[in-house]
């Protein structure tokens, strides 16, 4: 797979990274759904690509979701039953609505301010899943066996972050060279198992 055309961009690049959790002695386990992005600006929004969210299985599809910064948030039923979207922002106005099965898709927002949100139905309590509203489009999800792709890097350094709801965030800098892939692997350590109470099995 190509991840340059050098007749368009030739002094841009590309980062490709993995991401694992470390368990004990070596073990690990690849994590998809983790968020990573990078302290960069320049590009246009409008090279984002816009995605909705679906209702479907009872499940929030998909779990994590990044929308440009100033844009509304389509919101499909695809289970044709009552569904709720909740919000739960800081930077944004929240939104608690209900989601008829009968009107297919419903419009949310514009989402103004950059931030994570987290969103749930109040019908169904374990549907959950993460809005991330990106004020540049340096920002990606992990797929499976851990992998990413930020293309388009202008050559430099840059401070990458990368989030996942359970583990929390770490963060490490990478140099981008002109016209070549750099690799940056992230190993999320695993959290110490909470303690029991005495008397307990």
């Amino acid at each position: 797979q190509r991840l340059i055309d050098p007749t368009t961009s030739p002094a841009q690049a590309s980062i490709a990274t993995g991401m694992t959790m470390c368990f004990g002695r070596g073990a690990a386990t690849y994590l998809t759904g983790a968020k990573v992005t990078l302290d960069a600006s320049g590009k246009p929004l409008i090279s984002m690509p816009r995605r909705s969210l679906d209702q479907n299985g009872c499940t929030f599809q998909p779990h994590i979701l990044i929308i440009p910064v100033g844009e509304p948030l389509k919101v499909r039923n695809s289970d044709g039953i009552l569904h709720n979207i909740h919000t739960y922002s800081a930077k944004n106005p929240p939104i608690n609505s209900a989601h008829p099965g009968s009107i297919p898709e419903v419009s949310l927002g514009p989402f103004t301010n950059p931030e994570v949100i987290k969103a749930t139905c109040d019908v169904h309590g374990w549907m959950s899943c993460w809005i991330w509203v990106a004020g540049h489009p340096y920002v990606t999800v992990s797929g499976p066996g851990g992998a990413y792709k930020i293309p388009d890097l202008r050559p430099g350094k840059y401070r990458v972050e990368a989030w996942h709801e359970t583990l929390g965030k770490i963060s490490s800098e990478v140099a981008i060279a002109a016209g070549k892939e750099s690799r940056l692997d992230f190993v999320f350590p695993a959290r110490p198992a909470k303690a029991q109470p005495a008397g307990t099995k």
